[in-house]
């Protein structure tokens, strides 16, 4: 990144790093991230915390194309469906899932998750699942940004109700490119495809810059994450008056392994007022 770069991303907003994001990649998402089903392991492990909730809404922050919540609701049984709300900064990627999700009890609002002033079509106080995965909290520009998104999810929150964020293990990613970054390819089929992908890593802000190849066509994204350790994380819920109830290894479930594990989730709920010391 030069420095011209580095200056224009670092004042650029959440909801600005959103769209650009998903201008870029809306067109290559489903063919560089795959689908989801209502039977993968990500989704049984979303619907096992429905089951013991206490409020029919549940609410994804940074939706996107609706790789998540659309096969979350396929895998929820009609009659007993919670009320499904995707929030994400990206009309491209919400356009696709507006698409995808006509037919299912689906809503979907273009905000930005880290607004101070963030607008959900509900009160507070009576949600009962919050999750933000795929590293969405680490696509926000600053902790800021993530300690207000925290904030706001806690704010939905019923008092038994439950947070889960997943997003990449730093450890796991330094070790892989090295301290200073590196590149990467992975191919996918058929034999023409693959993604080729340019990493710098800078304190805690790593950047991507990366080559789509299909065939003849090629596409050019970039992206810019934060990485958050598990410390990092857990830190910023508590200022936002959150506790851990557990850490799994991905969104699948598993154990969590500090040299294993290349993505984490947190599952964390709201501290009662006799926790946290509050009068």
């Amino acid at each position: 990144m030069t420095i011209e770069e580095a200056e224009v991303e670092s004042v650029l907003t959440a909801k600005q790093i959103s769209e650009k994001y998903g201008s870029d990649v809306a067109p290559i998402y489903k063919s560089i991230f795959g689908e989801l089903n209502p039977e993968s392991s990500e989704i049984l492990a979303l619907k096992s915390l429905i089951g013991d909730l206490d409020s029919p809404i549940v609410v994804e922050f940074g939706v996107g194309t609706g790789r998540v919540l659309i096969p979350l609701a396929e895998a929820l049984a009609p009659d007993t469906s919670p009320r499904l709300v995707g929030i994400d900064g990206s009309s491209d990627l919400l356009d696709i899932a507006r698409a995808a999700s006509e037919r299912l009890p689906i809503e979907l609002i273009e905000s930005d998750i880290s607004a101070i002033d963030l607008d959900v079509p509900h009160a507070l106080g009576v949600t009962s699942l919050v999750f933000c995965v795929c590293g969405t909290i680490s696509m926000l520009p600053d902790r800021e940004s993530q300690l207000r998104s925290l904030h706001n999810a806690a704010a939905l929150l019923t008092e038994t109700g439950l947070l889960v964020i997943e997003t990449h293990s730093p450890e796991l990613i330094r070790q892989a490119l090295g301290q200073g970054g590196g590149s990467t390819y992975v191919p996918y089929p058929p034999s023409n495809r693959g993604l080729v992908s340019f990493h710098d890593i800078d304190g805690d802000r790593w950047t991507v810059k990366e080559v789509w190849i299909d065939g003849d066509e090629i596409t050019r994204m970039s992206e810019s994450s934060l990485l958050t350790t598990v410390d990092d994380l857990t830190a910023l819920a508590a200022q936002a008056g959150l506790e851990v109830v557990e850490t799994w290894g991905s969104l699948s479930g598993g154990e969590y392994s500090l040299d294993a594990s290349p993505m984490y989730a947190l599952v964390l709920r709201r501290r009662s007022k006799q926790d946290s010391g509050r009068p």
